[in-house]
């Protein structure tokens, strides 16, 4: 009879095994982990995109290579487990443990993160190519200051030349670039796309306004860019002079080129400068 009771007694302790083992079974990974590792590896690749911005705009002021390293993929995985075991003995005078337990769990947390350097074809698409003139109007059609677009992206407009490896700007691209930044503030340029046999065909709309002080500006605006007085609409296209007074010609510059006009903005030691370790300008 005592024997008997004292298995009656282990069998609730083995039902309690069974139960820890169905529960380890049942384990997953917490879904605040997706939001926590989002918002930390974006952040993260942020950082690093700038700080390789900056790196190599300094690069190129020193005439030396730029190099960029892409995060083309990041995957991360988890692995949560765990297993539990659970053993009865009937006892004895010597042995009289009943029951044994054990249990391990795992966590693991795996990011797997792939970097792809810009280079060959890619490189030349992304850094070498000028950026299309229409992209520039839609870029002030869709809010962006006309004079930081036209003093960054822009090398010339119809003959008006930006400024460029320490040169400064014409006068008249300075002036046009305030008068463009008024009009654009009144909602006074626009952008209608009307396809072309040649694949072109983006056309800018340059309403007079209503002002005075609006009219005033896009009077000049056609002044300056040799425009006819009643244009109110004219054509897009890349090159240095235009083929019309209906038309805007602009050498637009690569994202290389704007790198390295960002280099001449920044601030170098003096004597790197008298050692001639710097591009002159």
């Amino acid at each position: 009879m005592k024997t008997t009771h004292k298995q009656n007694h282990a069998a609730p302790r083995i039902m309690g095994a069974l139960a820890l083992l169905v529960l380890a079974g049942c384990a997953s990974v917490s879904p605040q982990h997706v939001n926590t590792d989002r918002m930390d590896y974006g952040q993260v690749i942020a950082e690093s995109w700038k700080r390789q911005l900056l790196l190599n705009v300094v690069r190129l002021r020193y005439a030396d290579a730029p190099v960029f390293l892409d995060v083309s993929s990041i995957i991360n995985s988890y692995t949560v487990g765990g297993n539990a075991s659970a053993g009865a003995t009937f006892p004895s005078r010597t042995n009289p443990d009943v029951l044994q337990l054990g249990a391990t769990g795992n966590w693991s947390n795996t990011p797997t993160v792939t970097y792809q350097p810009l280079m060959g074809d890619r490189f030349t698409r992304a850094m070498l190519q000028p950026i299309p003139p229409a992209a520039v109007f839609q870029l002030l059609q869709g809010g962006w200051s006309a004079n930081l677009v036209f003093r960054t992206v822009v090398g010339s407009v119809n003959g008006l030349r930006n400024a460029s490896v320490g040169v400064a700007a014409d006068p008249g691209f300075d002036e046009l670039n305030e008068a463009l930044s008024r009009i654009q503030r009144a909602g006074e340029i626009g952008i209608r796309v009307e396809p072309r046999k040649d694949g072109g065909g983006v056309m800018a709309v340059l309403r007079r306004g209503s002002g005075s002080g609006l009219g005033e500006d896009s009077r000049r605006v056609r002044e300056l860019l040799g425009l006819d007085e009643d244009v109110s609409e004219f054509e897009i296209a890349y090159g240095l002079v235009p083929r019309s007074r209906r038309e805007v010609a602009m050498l637009s510059r690569s994202m290389m080129e704007i790198i390295a006009q960002l280099g001449f903005g920044i601030d170098l030691p003096a004597a790197h400068a008298a050692a001639g370790r710097v591009l002159p300008g």
